[in-house]
């Protein structure tokens, strides 16, 4: 029987590809919000509603039974830094990376 961490770890996985976003990307836009983080948020949300149509309920009850993830996930988020993300590195055709992560942290 699948876990519902395993559970939870594939519908981020999905969201994050159905967002077009990379690890860093998918987190850096959690980190922004709701309104300025609409790639990530709408991808979540998508990928709540088709594991939730998997197994009979809704997106909204899927939202509740891994609020508690959901809401580590963007802490943890929001709690990174994060290089790449300015208007100057995306000219240069830099991605969104995790700051801390090349600092070895």
């Amino acid at each position: 029987m699948t876990s519902p961490t395993d559970v939870f770890a594939a519908i981020v996985a999905e969201a994050r590809r159905d967002a077009g976003l990379t690890a860093a990307e998918f987190d850096y836009q959690l980190n922004l919000g709701t309104e300025l983080g609409a790639g990530a948020y709408r991808g979540l949300g998508n990928a709540l509603y088709r594991a939730g149509q998997a197994v009979g309920v809704t997106d909204a009850e899927m939202a509740d039974r891994f609020g508690v993830e959901i809401d580590q996930m963007i802490a943890a988020a929001k709690a990174r830094t994060y290089t790449g993300w300015s208007n100057a590195s995306r000219a240069m055709g830099r991605k969104i990376r995790y700051a801390d992560k090349e600092a070895g942290q």
